[in-house]
C-alpha cells in the first residue's frame, strides 16, 4: 500500500497533487511516507508544497514515529528542515509547520535548542499571525515539559521576555491567555530561573491585570495558574535569614 501512494507521489503533476489531497483526507498517513512528504513540502510549488506538509504533520503525531522515523531519516535533520519553514512567507506553511513540530513534542522530538530557538524568534516576528502564535505557544508549552527543554528555553531565549511582551495590552484576549497559560506551564516546572525572569521582565504586573472580571473567565484563569507558579515560594529563591 505505501509503495504504491509512494510512486504516485512521485509521477508529479496533478497525480501528485490528487495523492497528497488523498493523504490529507485520510484517517492515518503511514510514517514511511514522511520523506517524500518532507521533499514535497519543502518544494516551491505552494500548490503541492501545502498539502503536503499537512500530511506529514499528520504522520508527526503517529506514535510508532519514535522508532520508525530514526531508521528512515535523522530525527534532528526532519525538524531543523520543519522549523526553517516557521519564516515562509505563506502563512499555510508557517501554520503546517508549527503543527508538524508540535506533534512531534509529543514524542520528545524536536527540541534541540537550534529548535527552541527558531520557534521564540518566529513567535516575536513582527508580522507574525495571532493565530499562529497562539499554536507556536502550545510547543512552547510541551517544550516546557521536558527538563532539558525547559533549562534551554530560559538560558538560551529570551522566551520569558516574548511571552509577556504577549500579554500586553493591544494583543487579542485569546493570545493574551494563551500566552498566560505557556508562562504557567514554564513556571510550573519550579525553576528558580524562571521566576526570577518573569520578575525581570516585569510580568507580573500584566498578568495580575488580566485577572480583572472585565476578561472571561479562562483568561483569569490562565492568569492566576501562571502566578501561582510565579510567586510560589521556592526554597532555592529565598535567602536565609541571617
Amino acid at each position: 500500500m505505501a509503495s504504491a501512494i509512494i510512486t504516485e507521489l512521485r509521477r508529479g503533476g496533478s497525480h501528485t497533487l490528487k495523492a497528497v489531497q488523498r493523504l490529507v483526507q485520510s484517517e492515518r498517513v503511514e510514517t514511511v511516507l514522511a520523506p517524500e512528504l518532507l521533499h514535497l513540502a519543502t518544494s516551491n510549488d505552494t500548490n503541492v508544497a501545502v498539502p503536503s506538509f499537512l500530511a506529514f504533520a499528520k504522520l508527526c503525531a503517529n506514535s510508532d514515529v519514535p522508532t520508525q522515523l530514526p531508521s528512515i531519516f535523522s530525527a534532528p535533520d526532519v525538524a531543523l528542515a520543519v522549523s526553517g519553514q516557521l519564516q515562509s512567507p505563506d502563512i499555510r506553511i508557517q501554520a503546517a509547520a508549527t503543527l508538524a513540530l508540535t506533534n512531534l513534542t509529543s514524542h520528545n522530538l524536536a527540541l534541540e535548542s537550534t529548535i527552541l530557538s527558531r520557534v521564540v524568534e518566529a513567535l516575536e516576528a513582527e508580522n507574525a499571525h495571532e493565530g499562529i502564535q497562539r499554536a507556536l505557544l502550545g510547543y512552547i508549552g510541551n517544550a516546557s515539559a521536558v527538563p532539558d527543554a525547559s533549562r534551554s528555553l530560559l538560558e538560551e531565549t529570551n522566551c520569558m521576555q516574548v511571552l509577556t511582551e504577549l500579554l500586553q495590552a493591544g494583543r487579542g484576549e485569546s493570545l493574551r491567555s494563551a500566552a498566560a497559560l505557556t508562562i504557567g506551564n514554564v513556571l510550573s516546572t519550579r525553576d528558580v530561573m524562571a521566576q526570577n525572569q518573569l520578575r525581570e521582565v516585569g510580568g507580573l504586573p500584566d498578568l495580575v491585570l488580566l485577572l480583572s472580571s472585565s476578561y472571561a473567565p479562562d483568561t483569569n484563569e490562565s492568569s492566576a495558574w501562571a502566578l501561582s507558579h510565579g510567586v510560589h515560594l521556592n526554597v532555592l529563591s529565598q535567602v536565609n535569614p541571617t
